[in-house]
């Protein structure tokens, strides 16, 4: 049984307790991406629990006014009739009118947290993020990649990487952080050349934003950054030609590849081995993912290309 199904419209109001923490959340309780709105679930439901069974009370540390609980749970993920985008934004305004929320929970990813964020600071709600990295979620974007960034006036920027909302607030550490140390890695095995292959994401432009300040603070030459364009929803299928620059890229020796889908890893590799690339890898292959299964994919998709990989669980 799904957790969001069982904590949507739970209330607890304690003896003494004089008003409610109102939480609402607008997660993608169906489709793709319902396994990160169970996780959230189930963590709103351990700090519930945390509440309701250990004899525990949520009490203002300043004030000493005791807080009952009520959380409400809006499914963003399986609708057809409106963008994801807008539907967070529109499902947590809607939520607040009906309870009067003090606290919203953002959807997974930097791509539709932003919504939240904007909501939350239209209504003055604290947005909790918590699976949330890009820095264009919390900083205004630097440059304009595409449409989210283009209507950057709506979101109340003022100039590049000020501070985009006021009441959102993450948990990860920036996404341009994950990836420095395993550039430093292809640095440290002497390599000299590295390329970039990326989706057109906020958070995975973000991981290799980070990893190319990081080539050049390692003396890295960047030979590719490539940008593809996601096809369908469920196959993953896409128009890879983009990744013909690696025909002219020559001795590649060490790979960042971001993205956030196993299925996804797995195409690029294929694709490359489809286009007959030279793709030599100098004693070390450095793949960076957000998961190592899928560094483990690519890695054994590449050595079908006859490229010398070693995987260092270290890195």
């Amino acid at each position: 049984a799904s957790t969001c199904l069982e904590l949507n419209n739970t209330s607890h109001m304690p003896e003494g307790a004089t008003r409610q923490l109102r939480i609402g959340a607008a997660l993608t309780v169906t489709g793709k991406f319902n396994q990160y709105a169970e996780g959230y679930c189930q963590v709103l439901m351990m700090w519930l629990e945390f509440f309701t069974s250990g004899g525990k009370d949520l009490v203002n540390s300043k004030s000493g006014e005791k807080f009952g609980i009520f959380i409400v749970v809006a499914d963003i993920g399986a609708s057809v009739f409106a963008d994801s985008k807008q539907l967070t934004y529109a499902t947590l305004k809607a939520l607040h009118e009906a309870y009067t929320l003090d606290v919203f929970v953002s959807p997974y990813s930097s791509t539709l947290s932003p919504y939240a964020g904007l909501a939350g600071d239209e209504l003055g709600v604290v947005t909790l993020a918590p699976g949330a990295a890009a820095d264009s979620v919390y900083a205004c974007p630097s440059q304009c990649k595409d449409e989210d960034d283009c209507s950057a006036a709506s979101f109340n920027c003022k100039f590049p990487k000020s501070r985009r909302f006021n009441y959102i607030f993450g948990s990860f550490s920036p996404a341009s952080m994950y990836f420095r140390d395993i550039v430093g890695g292809a640095a440290v095995n002497q390599a000299k050349t590295i390329a970039f292959v990326k989706e057109p994401k906020a958070f995975t432009r973000n991981l290799i934003d980070g990893a190319t300040a990081a080539a050049v603070d390692q003396n890295l030459q960047v030979v590719a950054d490539i940008e593809f364009s996601e096809g369908g929803e469920d196959t993953f299928d896409a128009d890879y030609e983009a990744l013909t620059q690696f025909d002219s890229a020559g001795k590649v020796e060490a790979s960042v590849q971001g993205s956030s889908f196993f299925n996804v890893s797995l195409a690029i590799a294929q694709r490359l081995k489809e286009l007959d690339v030279d793709v030599v890898i100098v004693e070390a292959s450095v793949q960076g993912s957000s998961f190592f299964n899928v560094s483990l994919a690519i890695a054994q998709r590449l050595k079908e290309l006859d490229a010398d990989v070693v995987i260092d669980n270290q890195l």
